[in-house]
């Protein structure tokens, strides 16, 4: 009876711990009111949705990417570059690029994280940096 109680004990214990593992969220911290379509001026403009970006750029696709937010900063990580190649267009990430010849000193060109203050009011999103204020509407 003793081995049963410790035994059951031990079954307790471990489900607490399972539970707490199982619960956890492992899921990027984004702030949903971004997920859609802004742009700036005709083709130009950034797509969000729940953690993940693009960025039109001239009417055609440019960059792309991860996000995540922190009260009212984003930063956003560069994964993938829109290319025409002879071989084809599309997307190309960093290990795409080191494949196909890219030299290494200009790989951290490419591929790198930027972070913007950012302010959403109505249908109208303001992105800061260093380099200025960009205006977007949503789409």
């Amino acid at each position: 009876m003793k081995r049963e109680k410790i035994m059951l004990g031990i079954l307790a214990i471990t489900l607490v711990f399972a539970m707490a593992f199982v619960s956890c969220d492992d899921s990027p911290n984004v702030d949903p009111s971004l997920n859609g379509t802004w742009i700036s001026s005709p083709g130009y403009g950034y797509t969000f949705n729940n953690a993940n970006w693009e960025a039109l750029v001239g009417g055609s696709p440019g960059v792309k990417g991860t996000y995540t937010t922190s009260d009212d900063q984003i930063t956003m990580t560069v994964t993938h570059h829109y290319l025409y190649l002879d071989q084809g267009a599309g997307w190309f990430s960093r290990n795409d690029m080191i494949a196909a010849g890219t030299p290494e000193s200009q790989i951290d060109q490419l591929f790198f994280s930027f972070i913007y203050t950012y302010a959403i009011s109505g249908d109208t999103l303001t992105m800061t940096s260093s380099n200025g204020v960009s205006t977007y509407t949503r789409n």
